[in-house]
């Protein structure tokens, strides 16, 4: 019998960091010595990070990493590699690169110091250096490190993470971004078997998309590697499905709270260009989504979201969609003026 289930959210990558934080680093000089303040401090602001991640926030959740190095990095060597994570996981292998460099060339237990080179070894093999990845895994041997087990289960740490970032784009009805995840979770998952959950996955979002024709590829794909499935691979997409129609529901409501608190607080004066803009987009979307659409209008978007979640799109009455229009149109038009 096989089995399919979610991948757990994006506390592997803070599991990750608090391990590597909690490694015993040796500071020559007694400034550079953590102390047990500063280490609750940096593992806050990662777990900050990972909530942001969690949310959608993917710049807040750099600006928390930049700050987990910018504050602790002189005591922790290993806040590099925390960094150098985050920024493989959104494919900034250039980036990633520079912070295993400065971990490397910082002071770390041995273990620490393996993990890194094999890491360091798994992105140059992602940026095509062959020969620079060879040479990392060989040192990461040499510290008695089994970097053959590792670059596996880096390749499925890394393919969950695109996973949680495709359900994180989806919660603010990022669509496109949440298939380019889901893409690049296939991509670096390391088995036949590991892929199955991402093409069920993006097989639900190219529905959501109206892409029927990728969508059933997907799935076929999936059954392929699963012959004996007994109905688990349905099951996986229903979760899908409900899971990101609760992500719609829960999206469309604080976007509207953020329109009625705008226009409540009167601060739109105070507000950078950028972020009125970003404000203004995202009303827009709503505006047009399928869930705040009134009465029974039937337009393409609405029919692709009752088929794909197989349940009606009013969730809400006419009135509170009303409600959340009207408040909507005039954020959009105080931020505008």
């Amino acid at each position: 019998m096989t089995c399919f289930t979610f991948i757990s959210r994006a506390q592997r990558a803070l599991l990750l960091a608090l391990a590597l934080l909690c490694l015993p680093v040796l500071g020559s000089a007694a400034e550079n010595t953590p102390s047990d303040a500063a280490s609750a401090a940096a593992v806050k602001l990662i777990e900050q990070a990972e909530k942001e991640i969690e949310a959608g926030d993917f710049a807040g959740a750099l600006a928390n990493y930049d700050k987990v190095v910018d504050e602790y990095g002189a005591m922790y060597s290993a806040c590099f590699l925390v960094r150098a994570w985050y920024r493989e996981r959104f494919d900034d292998l250039p980036g990633g690169l520079a912070d295993l460099d400065k971990a490397l060339n910082g002071t770390l237990e041995q273990n620490t110091k393996a993990t890194a080179h094999a890491n360091r070894g798994f992105v140059r093999a992602l940026a095509g250096d062959e020969k620079g990845a060879q040479a990392d895994y060989e040192q990461a041997q040499a510290l008695g490190f089994d970097a053959q087990e590792f670059k596996k289960n880096h390749a499925q740490s890394l393919a969950n993470a695109h996973l949680d970032q495709a359900s994180a784009a989806m919660r603010v009805f990022a669509v496109q971004e949440a298939v380019a995840q889901a893409t690049r979770a296939i991509e670096l998952s390391p088995s036949p078997a590991a892929k199955i959950t991402p093409l069920v996955q993006r097989s639900v979002l190219y529905a959501r998309q109206g892409a029927t024709e990728q969508s059933e590829a997907d799935f076929a794909a999936a059954k392929a590697l699963a012959p004996e499935d007994k109905g688990g691979l349905d099951a996986l997409a229903r979760s899908f499905k409900t899971l990101y129609y609760s992500g719609e529901l829960l999206w469309i409501s604080k976007i509207s709270e953020t329109a009625t608190m705008l226009l409540t607080a009167k601060t739109n004066a105070n507000l950078p260009k950028e972020r009125r803009q970003s404000f203004i987009a995202q009303f827009d979307r709503a505006l047009e989504h399928p869930l705040l659409a009134l009465g029974s209008s039937e337009n393409k978007q609405t029919e692709i979201f009752k088929k794909v979640y197989e349940m009606d799109a009013s969730g809400y009455t006419d009135a509170q969609k009303q409600t959340m229009r009207d408040a909507l149109t005039k954020a959009k038009a105080a931020l505008a003026e």
